[in-house]
């Protein structure tokens, strides 16, 4: 479990080009409801027999609203909820409930299995307050949770310097009275870990950023970033290293992590916790020397995201233009409502500790309800131990959702051997695959085994095996099994002549004469079955066609060619 507790900028060119993925961004800020019933209720199970204990759940967090408003949630419907028969504010007098629309309440209401409810509470009166409302449950349990935070607006925007020189020494000394549409500017330096926990806007955001030719480094502590409630805010240029827990901790809606260093963390790198995380988005970033499997402990991460189910439904993880390497865990874990894999470069190491490099699971603590879906798109992903990519869940919490993997380049070391390239497990929907190349380095030609199923029959959320492909490039007499041969379109053959494919000095650019060149599908094709809502449609961007040098400042690349090509570039 991951347990835990643009705007105006000086960047030049790159600020150009980041402006210009404003239709990808848009993908990321929309955060589809989950599926709800014919009374424009979302279901909630207080009973989880699966886990034997009674699920905790939460209405949608709702931010930014005036200082002492009253606000009503959205309406949720209870259900298996066995022999409780009262539901009542928690404290007395905090707010008032609605059952099946009738008059909000402050005091007890009876209450039965599939009972509509909708909560009711007064925001608090300060700028970026937090008001929260329980649920209590024959005057015993409190299970349910409602949070309203006030608009963070009580100045106007100010820029504020900080650094060994300025009045301002450490970023702790103004953390607390942040307000949306504040700048801080961070000159080069060591400094303190810190906890932001004041809120921004969607139009006015925070924003917190290395000022300078070298980054400031944040350096110790337990957590050596924390983003605690601190909703629509940007962190960027910064190193961060040394932390014991994570270097970067994220429990925050809308925050943009940005041009960052992360190395050298004894656990995680990034830890996006269960509950009060939202959308974040990872991008132009490198990872590096983080992740470990301390003695009795679960395995750590250099990326490993939660969502939270209840308070930001259909939350999204995005990681983009970032570059992974020497790593130990699973280089991308995540348990979000969505996961976007867009343009990046991530190598797994032979470490046996190196495990995948993407795991797309369901939620740990939360009983997957909507299907968790995943886009991963202009990666590529090295392997050069014995692991791949794995899906569906880990045996704690299954997606019970659908993938798709466009246009991407996979390379396995020779260490790979026959092991899978897609291991499934526990429980998903379907898998689709089109405009990929999966190659051996070294120039080796040995088939490879595309997938291993171990999913339960009665697990395929669809209620048979959904794989399906076309205009895929693997070597010859590879095997797709349990894909069926009709799923599987437009095999393609011929030489892929790629600049290098010598594992340590790898280009992965086509030479003329490519079978990859110009042969790709269309990413607007894919059909009803397997379709995961919104995806990335046009590939305005690429991938780097040679590993970046560590520690440099990353740049997106942009495409001069709009050719169909197979692969990431």
């Amino acid at each position: 479990s991951a347990h835990a507790p643009q705007m105006m900028s000086n960047m030049g060119t790159l600020t150009h080009f980041l402006r210009a993925l404003t239709p990808i961004a848009l993908i990321f800020f929309s955060q589809p409801a989950p599926a709800e019933d014919r009374d424009n209720c979302t279901a909630k199970r207080i009973g989880w027999p699966e886990s034997r204990e009674r699920g905790r759940f939460a209405w949608p967090t709702v931010l930014g609203v005036r200082a002492g408003e009253t606000v009503d949630s959205a309406c949720i419907r209870l259900t298996d909820i066995g022999s409780l028969q009262q539901i009542a504010p928690d404290p007395a007098g905090g707010g008032w409930f609605s059952v099946n629309d009738g008059p909000f309440l402050d005091s007890p209401q009876r209450i039965r299995s599939a009972d509509r409810i909708r909560a009711r509470i007064r925001a608090s009166p300060k700028a970026d307050g937090r008001a929260v409302l329980g649920a209590r449950f024959d005057d015993t349990i409190q299970l349910g949770t409602f949070e309203v935070r006030t608009q963070n607006q009580p100045r106007p925007g100010r820029i504020f310097h900080v650094g060994p020189n300025r009045p301002i020494k450490q970023l702790a000394e103004l953390a607390a009275t942040l307000v949306a549409g504040d700048t801080v500017l961070v000159d080069p330096g060591t400094y303190a870990p810190v906890r932001f926990d004041r809120s921004g806007t969607r139009e006015h955001p925070i924003t917190i950023r290395g000022n300078g030719d070298q980054r400031p480094v944040i350096s110790g502590g337990k957590h050596g970033v924390r983003f605690l409630g601190s909703h629509h805010t940007v962190f960027e240029r910064f190193e961060v290293t040394g932390s014991s827990l994570a270097c970067i901790v994220t429990q925050a809606n809308e925050l943009i992590l940005r041009e960052l260093l992360v190395h050298h963390c004894e656990r995680h790198g990034i830890l996006g916790a269960d509950e009060g995380n939202g959308s974040n988005t990872i991008e132009l970033s490198e990872i590096t020397r983080t992740g470990s499997h301390p003695v009795g402990e679960n395995r750590k991460h250099p990326i490993y995201v939660a969502t939270d189910r209840d308070a930001f439904p259909g939350a999204t993880l995005r990681v983009q233009n970032s570059y992974l390497h020497d790593n130990i865990g699973e280089s991308i874990k995540s348990r979000s409502a969505r996961t976007e894999i867009y343009f990046n470069w991530i190598d797994v190491g032979k470490d046996a500790r190196s495990l995948y490099s993407l795991s797309l699971y369901g939620f740990e603590i939360y009983q997957t309800l909507d299907p968790q879906n995943s886009d991963v798109v202009g990666n590529v992903l090295v392997h050069r131990g014995r692991y791949g990519i794995r899906m569906g869940g880990d045996g704690t919490g299954a997606s019970k959702g659908r993938v798709r993997l466009a246009n991407n380049t996979i390379v396995l070391g020779p260490d790979f051997g026959d092991a899978p390239v897609i291991r499934l497990f526990q429980s998903i929907d379907s898998v689709y695959l089109t405009n990929n190349v999966v190659l051996r380095s070294n120039g080796a030609s040995e088939p490879v085994r595309l997938f291993r199923n171990e999913v339960p029959a009665n697990a395929w959320v669809g209620g048979r095996i959904k794989l399906s492909g076309d205009s895929n490039w693997m070597p010859l007499n590879s095997t797709i099994v349990p894909a069926a041969i009709e799923e599987w379109r437009t095999p393609l053959r011929g030489a892929v002549l790629l600049g290098s494919t010598q594992l340590d000095e790898l280009n992965l650019s086509p030479l003329p004469g490519s079978a990859l060149l110009g042969v790709g599908q269309s990413l607007t094709q894919i059909a009803p079955e397997y379709s995961i809502g919104p995806m990335l449609t046009e590939l305005e961007i690429a991938t780097w066609t040679r590993a970046p040098a560590s520690g440099s400042i990353l740049r997106a690349v942009r495409r001069t060619e709009r050719r169909n090509n197979i692969g990431a570039h």
